[in-house]
């Protein structure tokens, strides 16, 4: 494995880090909301 392919690696895994807590934070800032506010979502 030369450099360009672990910077390659290395650029993959925090995407997909980034990626992962992004739609962690959604889906617990939705899930949230809609324990809070249960009668907008009907």
């Amino acid at each position: 494995m030369n450099w360009i392919d672990a910077a390659i690696l290395a650029a993959l895994v925090l995407a997909a880090c980034t990626i992962v807590r992004e739609i962690g934070y959604h889906v617990r800032a939705a899930r949230w909301r809609r324990i809070r506010e249960p009668r907008s979502y009907g």
